[in-house]
């Protein structure tokens, strides 16, 4: 299939840490944890891979901020495996961490509560978009902006 643009996504870009737990604990108390995985989140990093998972074809582009770790570069590879346009993927010159956050679900109810790091994400102004390569360089007719 020909595609005359393609579709940009821009916003918050985490690293999620899903942890399994056995039960939600008491302040002070202990719970015990059966599984983690490591997994990138946020809306265009979800919007971006299942639209991969749909079309290898479609033009993709992300636009985010991210820190100069092993997470930002974990999220970087990941698009790149999935033909995702990184090249406005900026990094942080400082010791700012890539955004993260530990998912916390209870494996008998399947609820979850959320512990976030903003990291970089608290830093994502406009100066990382460049609006004038995402229209005409990548010509990309679908913007989607995510919190």
């Amino acid at each position: 299939m020909s595609y005359e643009g393609g579709i940009v996504c821009a916003g918050t870009i985490v690293i999620d840490y899903v942890v399994i737990v056995d039960r939600w604990p008491l302040e002070s108390s202990l719970s015990n944890i059966y599984h983690e995985t490591k997994t990138g989140g946020g809306g265009p990093f979800n919007v971006l891979k299942d639209l991969r998972s749909m079309d290898i074809n479609l033009p993709l582009s992300i636009v985010g901020f991210l820190g100069n770790d092993d997470n930002g570069q974990w999220l970087i590879d990941d698009c790149k495996k999935s033909n995702i346009d990184v090249h406005q993927l900026h990094k942080t010159k400082d010791n700012t961490p890539t955004s993260y956050t530990y998912v916390m679900s209870v494996e008998s109810t399947g609820r979850r509560t959320f512990f976030n790091q903003r990291g970089t994400n608290a830093l994502l102004t406009d100066i990382h978009f460049d609006f004038n390569h995402i229209v005409n360089k990548k010509h990309c007719n679908l913007f989607y902006l995510s919190y």
